[in-house]
């Protein structure tokens, strides 16, 4: 048997497409610079999540029925 070579072909819309999806792959793994009007929002939108979760979790924690049923978290320092 003998190897036959052949050439893809990719029409021009899809090149685009590849180029746009090759680019994204690159801002994910650093390659290239990210675009700041995708990065920050997610950031502040994480930052917040985060903010409320401290907030729940020292509500949780400052709760003394909490404390009573969970030895664990008696002597929690959750200052910040």
């Amino acid at each position: 048997m003998s190897k036959v070579k052949t050439k893809r072909v990719i029409p021009k819309e899809a090149q685009a497409d590849i180029n746009e999806i090759t680019k994204m792959f690159d801002q994910m793994t650093g390659a290239s610079n990210a675009d700041l009007e995708i990065i920050v929002p997610k950031y502040v939108t994480v930052r917040n999540r985060l903010r409320d979760y401290c907030k729940v979790y020292k509500i949780l924690i400052d709760f003394e029925e909490l404390k009573q049923l969970f030895d664990e978290y008696e002597n929690i320092d959750v200052s910040y």
